[in-house]
């Protein structure tokens, strides 16, 4: 079913059939198994934590910070950083480069680049996206 078309036209150039009560006809709202974040907080100093995702393929954790933050990134393996509140700084010390990332902002960690040390002011919250 077509909910939005995105503002775009058909082949005629008119706006395309949308069938929003059909698509809201076939959703179960209440099928939300498994659960969408069976995982408990765990805190660390400021920094609290929780698995989203735990798949033989990635890991996503989110990630908000309770108060400024200092922490390591690292390891041998490429992570994918997304940023949902706050600012979050990224600084890989042995080449100077630093970013900062906002709200809906992404950063690809090459394993090659890791460790970083990443910055976060309080209610900062950001996923990591890892393999395996």
């Amino acid at each position: 079913y077509r909910v939005f078309a995105w503002n775009r036209v058909g082949p005629a150039g008119r706006p395309r059939e949308l069938h929003v009560e059909p698509a809201l006809a076939s959703i179960d709202f209440e099928d939300v198994e498994p659960g969408l974040a069976p995982e408990p907080w765990i805190a660390d100093g400021t920094l609290k934590s929780r698995k989203l995702v735990a798949d033989p393929l990635f890991t996503v954790t989110e990630n908000v910070a309770s108060d400024a933050t200092e922490a390591p990134c690292g390891g041998d393996r490429v992570a994918v950083l997304g940023v949902i509140a706050g600012r979050l700084g990224v600084a890989h010390r042995a080449s100077g480069t630093q970013l900062e990332l906002s709200p809906g902002r992404f950063a690809v960690l090459p394993a090659a680049a890791l460790p970083v040390t990443l910055t976060a002011a309080a209610g900062t919250a950001w996923l990591n996206a890892t393999p395996g």
